[in-house]
């Protein structure tokens, strides 16, 4: 077997023949249960090694996020581009205000600050 052939199919240019239907990717997928909401939800797994969950919505005939606060993807600091910051009274401390690539919309970041004073 040549090198060249040993590249896997992934890693390959997605080419499409001029009037051909696209061949659509595998997913990765996992079935999961909810213990908050106690029922069944589907994860798929996300090419950045997030996993993100749907429910299939009987009503609809389809699958839709799974809305739950127990289920939700953990946001870390590489998620968050932060754009302000407030000084807030109510909790005598800074509050971030970053955009987050997870829920596309701005979000409040609590600083925790520790009082340091360069001398």
């Amino acid at each position: 077997m040549s090198v060249s052939s040993e590249i896997s199919a992934s890693k390959l240019p997605y080419v499409r023949i001029p009037g051909s239907k696209p061949v659509p990717r595998l997913l990765k997928w996992t079935i999961f249960k909810c213990s908050f909401m106690k029922i069944r939800t589907i994860g798929l797994h996300h090419p950045d090694g997030r996993l993100y969950f749907f429910e299939f919505c009987q009503g609809k005939d389809t699958f839709v996020p799974h809305v739950c606060s127990a289920c939700l993807p953990i946001i870390t600091e590489k998620d968050l581009f932060p754009d302000y910051i407030v000084w807030a009274e109510e909790i005598e401390d800074y509050v971030i205000f970053a955009f987050s690539s997870m829920s596309n919309k701005m979000e409040q970041v609590g600083l925790q600050s520790r009082r340091c004073y360069n001398r």
